[in-house]
C-alpha cells in the first residue's frame, strides 16, 4: 500500500519537535509538570561559578527565573555571581560587564512584579512630565501609574514592596551598566532588545532612588510608599529628580526619547 501524499512528512515533523526540545513548544503547564523539555536549572554551587555568557544562556529557558523565585540560594548564588563581574574594580571586557549588569537587573525584576512595574513605565510616561516630578504626589501618581492590576489588588502589599525592593536592588547594576558605556565611548555591546529592557528598567528604578521619607516613615521605604499609594499612611515623601551620567548613558545608547531633564 502506497503511503498518502506527505505520510512520511507528518512523523518527520513530529520526530523534529520532540528532539528540538524547543522552550515555547514545552512551555504548557503540562510539559511543565511532567519536567519535559525544559532547561535544567543547574545547583547553587554550580551558578556560582558559571560564566556569563552561560547565565544568560540558562536565562532563555522560561523556567529559568520562575527556578530563582522558588529557590533564594540559587537567586542569591546568580547575583553575587553576576555582580562580582560589574562590581568595581569590574573583570572583563565591556561586552561581560555591561552583560552581568543587565542581566543582574534581569533577574532583580523577573523574580518578582518589579518586571510588569517596568513594561508599564512607557505608558506611564506617557500621562506624566518626568521634569515636574518634584513633588510627593506627582511622584505616587506616576508609581501607581506603572502598578499592574493584580498588585494593586493585592491587599497586603507584598507584591509592590517586594518589586520596589528589587528595583532599588537593581540600581547598582543599572549604575554599573551606565559606567561601561561611558567608558566605552557611549556605546553599548548589548542588543537592541536588552538595551531596551535595561533603560526601562534604569528609568524606573532611578525614579525610586530620588524618593525620600522625611516625615512619619517607618524605617521601610516600600512599606511607606505603599501606604501612599494606597492612602493609608502617614509618611511624608519627597523627590528629587535623578541627575546621573550613568542613567543618562543608558538612555542615550537605548535612544531613548524620554529623559528627566
Amino acid at each position: 500500500m502506497k503511503p498518502p501524499p506527505g505520510g512520511l512528512a507528518v512523523p518527520l515533523l513530529v520526530s523534529a519537535l520532540l528532539l528540538s526540545s524547543c522552550d515555547a513548544f514545552f512551555s504548557t503547564n503540562l510539559f511543565q509538570k511532567a519536567g519535559l523539555g525544559q532547561q535544567k536549572t543547574p545547583s547553587a554551587s554550580t551558578l556560582a561559578s558559571m560564566s556569563v555568557s552561560d547565565l544568560k544562556s540558562l536565562a532563555e529557558s522560561p523556567s529559568f527565573y520562575s527556578d530563582l523565585s522558588s529557590d533564594s540560594a540559587k537567586k542569591t548564588a546568580v547575583l553575587d555571581n553576576l555582580s562580582g563581574v560589574f562590581t568595581p574594580p569590574a573583570s572583563g571586557g565591556a561586552a561581560t560587564v555591561q552583560e552581568a549588569a543587565a542581566l543582574y537587573a534581569q533577574v532583580e525584576l523577573n523574580t518578582t512584579d518589579a518586571a510588569a512595574m517596568v513594561s508599564d513605565v512607557v505608558s506611564a510616561v506617557a500621562t506624566t512630565n518626568l521634569s515636574s516630578l518634584d513633588t510627593g504626589d506627582n511622584i505616587i501618581t506616576f508609581l501607581k501609574a506603572t502598578l499592574p492590576s493584580d498588585v494593586l489588588s493585592d491587599s497586603s502589599g507584598a507584591k509592590f514592596e517586594a518589586a520596589v525592593n528589587a528595583l532599588i536592588s537593581a540600581q547598582s547594576a543599572y549604575a554599573a551598566l551606565g559606567q561601561s558605556i561611558s567608558s566605552n565611548g557611549g556605546a553599548t555591546t548589548l542588543g537592541t532588545a536588552d538595551i531596551g529592557d535595561a533603560a526601562q528598567g534604569a528609568l524606573l528604578s532611578y525614579a525610586l532612588a530620588g524618593i525620600s521619607i522625611t516625615a512619619g516613615g517607618s524605617g521601610d521605604t516600600a512599606k511607606d510608599l505603599w501606604g501612599q499609594i494606597t492612602g493609608t499612611g502617614s509618611a511624608t515623601v519627597s523627590f528629587t529628580t535623578p541627575s546621573d551620567s550613568n542613567l543618562t548613558a543608558i538612555l542615550d545608547a537605548a535612544n531613548s526619547p524620554y529623559t528627566f531633564s
